[in-house]
C-alpha cells in the first residue's frame, strides 16, 4: 500500500507510477468482482441509483443459500475486511497527483461507508462483524462491545480528513467508541492476545490520544483520558510479549504467518518517542519482519500452492515496509483530547 510521503522516495517518479498503476487497477479488480454477486443464487442489493451494488463481499471459496454462518467458513460482508480496504483507498486518493482520480476514488470510500454503515450499525450498541452479502443480519451474530466501531470511527475520519463527506457516520460510532474503553483494562487486553487484535489496536492506537493528552500529566486529565492512557500503556507493554509468543507457535507451525504479520506490521507504527519501551517495540518488530521475510525467501519457492498464499505476501510485505499504515500530518483528529485541546486554545487566545 502507498502512502503519500512515501509514494514518490527518492525521485523515482516512473516507478511511483508503475504501482499508482497496479494500485488503480487492483481497486477496480475489487469492486468488479467482490462488489458483484458471486451468482443469482447469492443477490446483493442494488445501489439506489441502480449503478452497481452495495458493499464488498470477503470471496470465501465457499457460499451458503439463506443465512450465512456466524463462524468465518462462509461468505458474507466482514467488516474488518471492508474497513482495510476503505483505508486503502484513502492512502491511493491521497498519493495521485489526478484530481479526478482522487475525486473519484475519494467518491468510492464514501459511498461505500454510506451503503454499508447503517447494516453494520446496531445503533448505540455497536458494529456487528460480518453480515450477509444482502446487508441482512446473520443469525447468531450478536452485537457486542468491540473494537470494530473503534476502528470504523477511526477510518472513516481519515476518509474525512481527504474530502470525504461522512460526519453523520462518525457521530454514530464516536459514543460507542468511546463506552467500549470503559470496559474493564483486563477485557479490553483479552483481545490483543491475538496477534491480528493486537495489530489492530496498535494500528488505531495511533489516532486515539492527542498529542497534548499524549503527553499530559495525569492528574491533569480526566477519568476518561487516564483510562485511555492506561489502556495505551497496557498494550504497549504486553506487545513484545505477545509476539515473541506467536513468533515461537508460528516456528512449530501452530500460527499462520498473516497474523503474525499483523502483529509486526503494526508494532512498527508504534511512536518511539512515546518511551523506551514503545523504542523497543517497534525496533523489536522491524527485525522480525526482515527475519521473517528472509526466512521466505529461502523457502520452497512453490508456496503458491499454499491457500494462505496471497494473503501471507500482501501481510509479509506489510510488515516489512509498514509506513503507509502510518498516521498522516494531516490527520489530526483524536478519540481523546481533540475537542478539548481546541477549547483550551481558542478560550486562551480571548484573553
Amino acid at each position: 500500500m502507498l502512502g503519500p510521503s512515501h509514494s514518490r522516495d527518492g525521485g523515482n517518479d516512473i516507478e511511483a507510477e508503475r504501482y499508482l498503476t497496479s494500485a488503480s487497477r487492483l481497486i477496480d479488480t475489487v469492486f468488479l468482482t467482490l462488489g458483484q454477486p458471486r451468482s443469482n443464487n447469492f443477490p446483493m442489493t442494488m445501489r439506489d441509483d441502480g449503478n452497481g451494488y452495495k458493499g464488498l463481499r470477503i470471496g470465501k471459496l465457499h457460499s451458503k443459500i439463506g443465512n450465512s454462518d456466524a463462524g468465518m467458513k462462509y461468505d458474507g460482508m466482514y467488516w474488518h475486511y471492508i474497513d482495510k480496504f476503505i483505508f486503502a483507498l484513502c492512502r491511493y486518493a491521497s498519493s495521485v497527483s489526478n484530481s479526478n482520480e482522487k475525486q473519484k476514488v475519494i467518491q468510492q470510500a464514501t459511498m461505500l461507508i454510506k451503503d454499508v454503515h447503517s447494516s453494520f450499525l446496531v445503533p448505540n450498541e455497536g458494529y456487528l462483524w460480518k453480515i450477509n452479502v444482502d446487508l441482512t443480519r446473520i443469525p447468531g451474530v450478536y452485537v457486542r462491545e468491540s473494537h470494530d466501531a473503534v476502528s470504523a470511527w477511526a477510518v472513516f475520519n481519515v476518509v474525512q480528513s481527504i474530502g470525504g463527506d461522512v460526519a453523520d457516520e462518525i457521530q454514530d460510532l464516536l459514543p460507542i467508541a468511546k463506552r467500549y474503553f470503559e470496559q474493564p483494562l483486563p477485557v479490553l487486553m483479552r483481545e490483543i492476545m491475538d496477534p491480528l487484535g493486537l495489530g489492530t489496536h496498535l494500528w488505531i492506537l495511533q489516532w486515539l490520544l492527542s498529542e497534548p493528552v499524549s503527553s499530559m500529566p495525569r492528574k491533569r486529565c480526566s477519568l476518561f483520558e487516564k483510562k485511555m492512557k492506561d489502556y495505551r500503556d497496557k498494550v504497549l507493554s504486553l506487545a513484545v510479549s505477545v509476539i515473541e509468543n506467536d513468533l515461537l507457535m508460528l516456528s512449530e507451525g501452530n500460527s499462520l504467518l498473516f497474523r503474525t504479520c499483523g502483529a509486526l506490521m503494526s508494532a512498527q507504527l508504534v511512536d518511539g518517542r512515546q518511551s523506551e519501551e514503545a523504542q523497543t517495540l517497534s525496533n523489536f518488530a522491524e527485525r522480525s519482519a526482515i527475519h521473517l521475510a528472509e526466512k521466505s525467501i529461502r523457502s520452497n519457492p512453490d508456496r503458491i500452492s499454499d491457500e494462505h498464499f496471497a494473503i501471507n505476501s500482501v501481510m509479509l510485505a506489510s510488515a516489512v515496509l509498514p509506513l503507509a499504515w502510518k498516521k498522516e500530518e494531516a490527520e489530526t483528529f483524536a478519540l481523546v483530547g481533540s475537542v478539548v485541546t481546541s477549547e483550551v486554545e481558542s478560550s486562551g487566545s480571548e484573553k
